[in-house]
C-alpha cells in the first residue's frame, strides 16, 4: 500500500522563526552588555583609584608626560613645566622598579566631596646604584595619596598632600641613571 505524504507548506516572509523566548534572551543580554559598558566607562574609568594607578604606572614606566598629566593644578603652579617636574627624584628614580601595587579603597574627605585619600602598598625592587637583576632585593612601602577633582571633574594626584615619604626613603636612582 502506498502511503501518501502531504507536503508541508513553507510560508515565505513570515519572520525569522525565532520564538518570543529567544528574543527575550537576546534583549536581556544586550541590556546587560550596555549596562556593563556604561559602568566601565562612566563609573570605573572615572574613579580616583584608576587615576592613582595611572600616575603610579607613569612612575613605574618613567613616563614624565603621563605623570605630569595626572598631577593637580596647584602642583603645576609649584612645578610649572615638565622640564622642572622631571627634576623631582621620583619621576625617573623608580623606573621599572615597582614589582606590584596594591591599593585600598578610597576614603572620602568628610569636609570636601572632591577630595579622597587612598593608601597604596608598593613593592620596590633593589636599591639605587646596584645591579637590580642580580641583587633581588625588594622592599615594600605604604604611602597615603590624596587625590582631588579638577575643574573638569577628573581625579588628579595632589602631590602637596601626598608626600610619599616611605617611597622616597627607598633611594631613587639618580637622574639619567638606569637600573
Amino acid at each position: 500500500m502506498a502511503r501518501v505524504v502531504g507536503r508541508t507548506t513553507i510560508r515565505e516572509g513570515v519572520g525569522s522563526g525565532m520564538k518570543l523566548s529567544e528574543s527575550a534572551v537576546f534583549i536581556a543580554v544586550a541590556i546587560a552588555l550596555v549596562i556593563a559598558l556604561r559602568w566601565y566607562f562612566v563609573v570605573y574609568k572615572a574613579s580616583p583609584g584608576v587615576a592613582l594607578g595611572e600616575f603610579l604606572g607613569g612612575v613605574k614606566a618613567g613616563n614624565v608626560e603621563r605623570q605630569y598629566a595626572m598631577i593637580d593644578d596647584s602642583d603645576k603652579q609649584q612645578v610649572p613645566t615638565q622640564k622642572d617636574f622631571e627634576k623631582l627624584p621620583f619621576v625617573h628614580g623608580y623606573t621599572e622598579r615597582f614589582t606590584n601595587i596594591t591599593m585600598l579603597p578610597e576614603v572620602k574627605d568628610p569636609k570636601n566631596a572632591d577630595v579622597v585619600t587612598i593608601s597604596a602598598t608598593i613593592g620596590v625592587r633593589g636599591a639605587a646604584g646596584k645591579d637590580l637583576l642580580q641583587q633581588g632585593e625588594a622592599t615594600t612601602v605604604t604611602d597615603t595619596y590624596t587625590l582631588r577633582k579638577d575643574k573638569d571633574g577628573h581625579w588628579k594626584v595632589w602631590l602637596q598632600k601626598s608626600p610619599m615619604k616611605n617611597l622616597l626613603a627607598v633611594t631613587p636612582n639618580p637622574p639619567g641613571d638606569s637600573f
